[in-house]
């Protein structure tokens, strides 16, 4: 499957470790369903957001902020080895919780 480019990205150090994130859309529609690709030296993962983070009036005012605050909040999640969390886990942002699920 072929994800569209990326359209917001940024970075967000913890502890001492950059990580790099980015916007993931899904569908041909502006309103489609989203999600977030982060990476750290070798480590990558991209999970698909549930719900749809468009039915949120704060994301829609603030996106690049939005992927900010739910990359601090995936770190946030990261088990002590380092690992990213698994698919399912809920992290919260702008005031909704979104499941982390696979892309």
């Amino acid at each position: 499957m072929k994800v569209p480019a990326a359209t917001i990205n940024g970075a967000v150090e913890i502890a001492a470790e950059t990580y790099e994130y980015n916007e993931v859309k899904y569908g041909a529609k502006g309103g489609g369903n989203r999600g977030i690709r982060i990476r750290c030296g070798t480590r990558d993962q991209t999970y698909k957001l549930a719900p749809n983070p468009h039915g949120n009036a704060k994301y829609n005012k603030n996106q690049a902020g939005f992927y900010t605050a739910a990359a601090t909040a995936i770190v946030g999640t990261m088990s002590r080895n380092g690992l990213f969390p698994r698919y399912g886990i809920k992290i919260s942002v702008f005031d909704e919780e979104y499941t982390l699920g696979p892309r």
